[in-house]
């Protein structure tokens, strides 16, 4: 009766605080902000940052590219493109709109550069001429107008360093001005309007994955125990375990990012396995004729460490992914772990008090030996006996081919790796990337202890060299710079002649249009290109995104490069926000795998002090590395490279995947302290934790497989491979441990004797 009342109050209490929880998710933001991805406390981060300061950021903008099928020079075509373009100057927070219509050259006039239109577009007349001109333009052809398709571009510069709200009011509005235009078709691109995408993509997969994992929840729990009460009572444990973690988030301030929409679904999943076997315990309990009070307790006792230990070491597999340097990783890994905490104090409390207070279940009037899972796992454990050597023969051959496969993976990693491939988003981005100067940005801070300056005959000489390095060896489209301005200069002292857009030949042609060069110097882009003193510049290019390894392999021979330049007359330095998310993706994977290494080290210091044996540490340690071995040796064979999204699958699938082999161990464990023969208790052990691993895994792959419908390779990625790694850990829970403890019968030292069973029984008495 005391217990059915602490029970019933305990509900009532729970219950109040759930409900004030749920209503908190109200207040629960979105963000996506790839800048957060940086790594802290890095002194190319805080180069950068001072860099910015000067130059500003090189993503603060949004490019549309906007196609016409019966070609560019159709006046109706850029007569609209000219209106959109002055539509667009008043959305909140742009500083400027420049487009194909609204390019110009500079002309020395008798009074100094003027500038003159590419395009006059009231003058149909003149397209022709007008195409030939911009034909021969670097900076027109393949910036503002394709080469290869019928489509013009429009930039949109934003405010600096724009905040989520005042970049979705920007986003919003650019929408809108767009759709009051009618056009073939519109490309758009940009950290504004990307930024927008990416939102909305996080808020649609955190409702789909929180509804498909409770749905898959509601499916393998009503198979595995065939009662309403056996879906209702772990679903309501893991749902409120996730609705305390949100309302925690919520509270804390902390917004959802990409990562943070699988916090509900690999709770739901995580959360539940431990319930699983709870729950598997109590109904075997009460098919032995056990009283419910007791089987309660009997369950909770004998799975309770067992239980205690997964929820350690999932936690630490999440933990462990804080020895990156990136902020969503480190807060993915604390909330995931803070989330296992919470479910695992809710099985024992909820839990309990849910089975306390409801009557006990029919199911458990079936005869245990009449369950069908029973009789193959029986059929399994024999099968196991007659083939040992088979069994650790095929797994040895398994770990030789993953690790050959793995001698193979590579570390690489893209800007838009994080998209599918038929996400629209992403094809619009490859768009640009093949009919524009690619989207890619390369930057590269310029300084010179040159008394002239970066303006100086000499240093230009210099900054001609990077330039045509940049050409040959990184394929760059656009390119702008401090040199920029000087071949500006020099075509607008030769009348706008495009042929003498380079740099003067002789330092003597250079003198006589120092003039000219000055004032183009002071205008917006010149500011934009060079400091006030001439000493410090900024040099950029546009690339194809061809992936972090091959960038840096480049940096490798820009630094060759560097070498070769006289130092003072130019020095150069790779920066900017694509060079920090490639040496990000570098120090990430391998911290990753520090972290995957870290995650052993605690598990194996935890199994080691409940245990008490080293042998015991390595025979739990063995069938969930294997597993991660195979995966990475699968990448290898799939062209999948490592990076962010494919190394953070390790750490997080070892902290689970060892759950189920420290349930079966610990069962182990009990069946021989009670006195039962090696052999037997080894059986026991099979039959009896068999059921609950199979059914755990089941679940455990089927809430990670259906993040594989996700449209984000980071999430793809962790359903598909986490599944892989977990369909493996079963097998090698199956087969190879259980051999290898028959192998190593002799060595262990754990367990009691029959013998001193009935000597402590008889003392007892």
């Amino acid at each position: 009766m005391k217990l059915t009342k602490l029970s019933r109050n305990f509900l009532i209490v729970l219950g109040i605080l759930s409900v004030l929880a749920t209503l908190s998710l109200t207040q629960l933001k979105f963000d996506y902000d790839f800048e957060r991805f940086f790594p802290v406390d890095d002194p190319e981060l805080e180069y950068y940052l001072e860099f910015r300061e000067n130059f500003g950021n090189d993503n603060d903008f949004s490019l549309l590219a906007i196609e016409n099928n019966d070609g560019v020079f159709q006046e109706d075509f850029l007569l609209k493109i000219d209106s959109l373009c002055r539509d667009l100057d008043t959305v909140a927070f742009v500083t400027g709109v420049m487009g194909p219509t609204r390019l110009s050259y500079f002309v020395n006039g008798p009074l100094g550069p003027i500038q003159a239109k590419y395009m006059h577009v009231d003058r149909p007349d003149l397209y022709e001429k007008d195409s030939i001109r911009i034909f021969q333009s670097e900076l027109a052809l393949n910036n503002f107008i394709s080469e290869t398709s019928p489509a013009v571009a429009i930039m949109i510069q934003a405010e600096p360093m724009l905040s989520k709200v005042k970049s979705d009011i920007q986003a919003a509005a650019i929408l809108h001005t767009l759709e009051q235009y009618e056009f073939d078709r519109v490309i758009k691109s940009g950290r504004i309007l990307g930024q927008k995408h990416f939102v909305e993509k996080i808020q649609f997969e955190l409702i789909l994955f929180t509804l498909l994992g409770a749905v898959i929840l509601i499916i393998f729990l009503a198979f595995t125990f065939k009662t309403f009460w056996g879906v209702w009572v772990p679903l309501l444990v893991v749902g409120l375990s996730a609705v305390w973690l949100l309302a925690f988030m919520t509270l804390a301030g902390k917004p959802l990012d990409p990562l943070g929409t699988l916090l509900p679904t690999i709770l739901f999943v995580v959360g539940v396995s431990d319930i699983v076997h709870i729950l598997s315990k109590y109904l075997e309990e009460l098919r032995w004729k056990k009283p419910k009070i007791e089987a309660i307790r009997k369950s909770f006792r004998e799975v309770g460490l067992a239980t205690f230990l997964t929820s350690a070491t999932t936690a630490v597999g999440f933990l462990s992914l804080n020895t990156t340097t990136v902020i969503p990783l480190r807060e993915f890994g604390t909330n995931m772990a803070f989330g296992v905490l919470i479910a695992f104090v809710l099985a024992f409390t909820l839990l309990p008090a849910v089975l306390i207070l409801r009557e006990k279940p029919k199911i458990a009037e079936q005869s245990f030996h009449s369950v069908r899972s029973f009789v193959f796992l029986h059929r399994s454990f024999m099968k196991m006996l007659r083939h040992q050597k088979s069994i650790l023969f095929f797994w040895i051959v398994v770990v030789g081919l993953s690790a050959w496969g793995i001698s193979n993976l590579q570390i690489n990693g893209f800007l838009l790796q994080d998209l599918s491939k038929d996400d629209p988003f992403r094809q619009d981005l490859e768009y640009i990337e093949t009919n524009f100067s690619g989207i890619r940005p390369l930057e590269i801070a310029l300084t010179t202890q040159d008394e002239g300056g970066l303006f100086s005959y000499e240093s230009l000489l210099e900054q001609e060299k990077l330039e045509n390095f940049v050409k040959e060896e990184y394929g760059a489209g656009f390119i702008s710079g401090p040199l920029t301005v000087v071949k500006i200069a020099n075509m607008a002292n030769h009348g706008g002649d495009h042929s003498y857009y380079k740099l003067p030949e002789s330092e003597k042609e250079f003198k006589k249009m120092k003039s000219v060069l000055r004032r183009i110097a002071k205008s917006k882009m010149g500011r934009n290109l060079i400091s006030e003193d001439g000493k410090t510049g900024h040099f950029s290019a546009k690339l194809a995104d061809h992936g972090s390894h091959f960038m840096m392999g480049k940096k490798l021979l820009l630094d060759e490069f560097n070498e070769s330049l006289n130092k003072e007359k130019l020095q150069i330095r790779l920066t900017g926000t694509a060079n920090l998310l490639d040496i990000n993706n570098e120090q990430v994977t391998s911290s990753l795998i520090q972290g995957l290494l870290l995650a052993f080290a605690l598990v194996s210091l935890i199994v080691g002090l409940i245990y008490r044996s080293f042998l015991m540490v390595i025979v739990s340690l063995i069938p969930n590395v294997i597993p991660l071995m195979i995966v990475g040796g699968s990448m290898s064979l799939m062209g999948i490279e490592l990076n962010i999204s494919t190394a953070i699958v390790f750490t997080i699938a070892f902290g689970i995947a060892v759950d189920d082999t420290i349930h079966f161990l610990s069962k182990f464990r009990l069946e021989l302290n009670s006195g039962k023969n090696y052999l037997y208790a080894l059986k026991r052990t099979y039959l009896s934790t068999g059921k609950a691993i199979l059914m755990t895994t089941l679940i455990l792959c089927s809430g990670f497989i259906s993040l594989s419908f996700s449209s984000f390779a980071s999430t793809f990625n962790i359903g598909f491979f986490v599944t892989l790694t977990l369909i493996f850990a079963v097998l090698a829970d199956l087969t190879l441990l259980p051999v290898m403890l028959i192998m190593l019968k002799e060595k262990f030292r754990f367990g009691k004797s029959p013998r001193k069973v009935e000597a402590e029984r008889l003392s007892s008495d």
